[in-house]
């Protein structure tokens, strides 16, 4: 197993730090919206406390990072998770999304990787998740086959683009 990437990032606008106990409010409300839910394999619908206590048990710190606000009055603030353990995954909870702060997230998550290592990272979104595709493609990733995975949330298999990005692909984005 490869070794865990440092616990806390840092960017211009976010602090990436574990998650802990005092997140499980903002997220219970996040993944107990059926919009955000819907697009998560694993997460059940409705999502509760006893769910996100069972979550925190298994999530490891430089692998799993809450997203909060780094300044100004909302900082600290809860926004969501970015994950690469082993692919890279993310979510935002509704008041959060269009403002740039997952793909500043999931950049610097992929900064930390290939600062480190050089294996491709992969990822997959949902077909019909135009958001996450558009994260994705921004960030550098190239699709490479399509499958289904079974989404806990909407009881059914669904369809996912998956897609890998390579230390060379990511290079050539960076900002």
């Amino acid at each position: 197993m490869t070794a865990a990437l440092p616990a806390t990032l840092r960017t211009a606008r976010l602090v990436l730090r574990p998650l802990a106990g005092g997140d499980e409010a903002a997220c219970v409300a996040a993944l107990g919206d059926l919009e955000t839910a819907r697009w998560l394999r694993p997460v059940p619908h409705p999502f509760g406390p006893r769910d996100f206590a069972d979550y925190l048990t298994k999530t490891t710190p430089g692998a799993v990072w809450a997203v909060t606000e780094a300044g100004g009055t909302k900082a600290g603030r809860f926004c969501g998770l970015v994950g690469l353990a082993p692919r890279l995954g993310y979510w935002l909870c509704p008041e959060a999304r269009g403002r740039g702060l997952i793909r500043e997230a999931a950049r610097a998550v992929l900064a930390a990787h290939f600062g480190e290592r050089a294996a491709p990272v992969e990822s997959y979104y949902m077909l019909g998740n135009d958001a996450s595709a558009a994260v994705l493609r921004g960030l550098g990733f190239r699709p490479t086959w399509r499958g289904e995975v079974f989404a806990e949330a909407q009881g059914a298999k669904v369809p996912v683009q998956w897609l890998e990005l390579s230390a060379e692909e990511f290079a050539a984005r960076a900002p």
